[in-house]
């Protein structure tokens, strides 16, 4: 895991933040969650060659069921920003 900082003027977000994708790896459903949200966020999963998978809204809990069903089997990243944060986390689909 690892986070975007301030040479690009985003704040960091890192895991005492509370950015978490469960299980990892995963076959079918990714939990993504946002401890201490306050605004819309969205998050995009990408393939390891850069290719948009699945872009998408948190929902305003938090909390998302990412369903991953659909990707074929490899690694992946989850990038979540949220107005000047930005995070990004690594996981795999089985």
């Amino acid at each position: 895991a690892f986070t975007v900082g301030a040479a690009n003027g985003l704040s960091q977000l890192n895991e005492l933040d509370g950015f978490n994708l469960l299980p990892n790896p995963a076959a079918n459903v990714l939990h993504c969650r946002l401890a201490n949200y306050h605004n819309q966020a969205t998050y995009i999963i990408t393939a390891a060659d850069g290719r948009v998978m699945l872009p998408a809204v948190l929902s305003e809990t938090g909390e998302t069921e990412i369903d991953i069903s659909r990707l074929p089997a490899g690694m992946y990243f989850c990038t979540l920003q949220e107005e000047r944060i930005k995070a990004i986390r690594k996981f795999i689909k089985q």
